[in-house]
């Protein structure tokens, strides 16, 4: 039997473990900060340390193996750290509550649409001393199933600025949730019962943490959302995804103490991919000349079948707006195989698709069944075998993809955002790289080693001299 004894002296040693989408990072962060206010301090530990008091599991559910991951999180955290509280928050704690709760080592279950209620809950179950939290009914009232009434009122944001104090740790390129929830009905996806209808976040406010970030010395901030381009589609006055990315860069410039951090926009819709996005992006000196676009598939027929709402042929279109104004941007995607229906001609169809496409990358998803969603029921699932076999396929293609924009790159001069610093030579570039080399992402989406005289996070220019599976190796022109 577990032995725990009540805490809630400080600091409070905590351990987050995150899975899943750039949203759930960000809400990562903005929990240590809501948190540590909350409980007056904390001290962030690793998940096997086995020293936490409190471990919370920030979890996705996008697909069945990520819902595992939560559970098998869950157990280990309890194996690792016998006298800690485990709460488990994010997407699955949404959309399968019991299935947590049924899971002896789980203390607590928070759900997105109440994770604002967190820090609050936590620190409840800190001080209880045995037993469940009699379920951790927000204030305010009693949970209920109308899920998208309860996330109306809930804002993207879970932190204020005056809670941010540092940057996240270990984190150069930190994330700024600008949206939450969806308004789509794509026939495989989970996540707009998961996250609610779509919400966006104030300009005024967005602006203001990125200005908290810059002065905590950030260089590169990442916009995210669950549907990043419908922020500001829910204000007054209704506004376009690149009318709110402009007025958002006039209002960051620098002050004059702090550089102004470049901007990256972490995905779009192929729809709100418009001529003033790809303007901004390819152009603007602060935006990183980089795009995310979902394709899904590259056959009409899926593409209906998951009620998505372009075709192959739109799609094409806007890579070749992209390419026209820049040859050395990035653009990468994310493609499913397995969807209900896909058979071997679908797949090809796809396949051939991606094959005539100048992009620089692909994120491959085997489609995973969803309860809940319209695609759950459709028939002619694609087996287990026939999924692994096109990942593999896609797989050797976003490679080539890869490689083929590390080269582009030599010969260029990028701004690169100091990440981390290496103590072995990689394997992915020359025998050359000696050890102690940093490495950072380019503006232009590619990871460059170079060496820096202090390693930090900081913005250095550099010069690509050469490139190798992916990765190039950079000459230090200017630290930032």
């Amino acid at each position: 039997m577990t032995t725990w004894s009540p805490r809630v002296a400080s600091p409070v040693r905590l351990a987050l473990v995150t899975h899943g989408c750039k949203a759930n990072q960000a809400d990562e962060a903005a929990l240590v900060d809501a948190l540590a206010a909350r409980l007056g301090g904390l001290e962030l530990t690793g998940a096997d340390d086995g020293d936490a008091d409190l471990v919370v599991i920030n979890s996705c559910t996008v697909t069945g193996a990520a819902a595992a991951d939560a559970r098998k999180a869950a157990r280990r955290a309890r194996a690792q750290n016998r006298g800690a509280r485990i709460l488990v928050t994010g997407c699955y704690a949404e959309t399968d509550r019991e299935a947590l709760l049924s899971i002896p080592e789980v203390d607590e279950v928070v759900g997105n649409h109440e994770k604002a209620h967190l820090p609050r809950l936590a620190e409840a179950l800190l001080a209880h001393g045995t037993g469940r939290l009699g379920r951790g009914e927000p204030e305010g009232g009693e949970r209920n199933p109308a899920r998208h009434a309860r996330f109306r009122e809930q804002s993207p944001s879970l932190r204020s600025i005056a809670d941010l104090r540092a940057l996240p740790r270990g984190v150069a390129r930190p994330f700024v949730k600008v949206q939450d929830g969806c308004d789509y009905v794509c026939s495989f996806c989970i996540i707009p019962t998961a996250r609610g209808p779509s919400r966006s976040r104030p300009l005024a406010e967005v602006a203001a943490e990125i200005r908290a970030l810059a002065a905590l010395g950030a260089r590169e901030v990442v916009l995210t959302g669950i549907h990043l381009g419908h922020w500001g589609r829910q204000l007054t006055p209704r506004r376009r995804f690149g009318s709110m990315l402009e007025a958002l860069l006039d209002r960051t410039e620098s002050d004059g103490d702090h550089p102004a951090p470049r901007l990256r926009v972490s995905s779009l819709e192929p729809n709100e991919v418009d001529d003033h996005v790809i303007d901004l992006v390819t152009s603007h000196p602060r935006v990183c000349p980089h795009l995310h676009v979902p394709l899904q598939s590259g056959d009409d027929g899926i593409l209906a079948a998951m009620k998505r709402v372009y075709r192959a042929s739109y799609y094409q279109r806007v890579v070749e707006r992209f390419r026209a104004r820049t040859t050395t941007g990035a653009f990468g995607l994310d493609v499913m195989v397995g969807f209900p229906g896909e058979g071997r001609a679908q797949f090809e169809t796809t396949h051939h698709f991606l094959k005539s496409l100048d992009v620089s990358y692909l994120h491959i998803f085997p489609y995973s069944v969803r309860t809940g969603t319209l695609a759950a029921s459709m028939p002619d699932q694609v087996s287990p075998a026939d999924k692994k076999e096109r990942v593999a396929t896609l797989a050797a293609l976003s490679t080539l993809r890869r490689e083929e924009h590390a080269r582009r790159s030599v010969g260029t001069t990028v701004d690169v955002v100091v990440e981390h610093t290496r103590v072995a030579p990689s394997p992915h570039t020359s025998s050359h790289v000696e050890p102690g080399k940093c490495g950072g992402y380019s503006g232009n989406y590619v990871e460059v080693e170079i060496s820096v005289p202090q390693p930090a996070r900081s913005l250095v220019r550099a010069t690509i001299v050469e490139a190798c599976r992916g990765r190039v190796v950079g000459e230090l022109e200017e630290v930032g």
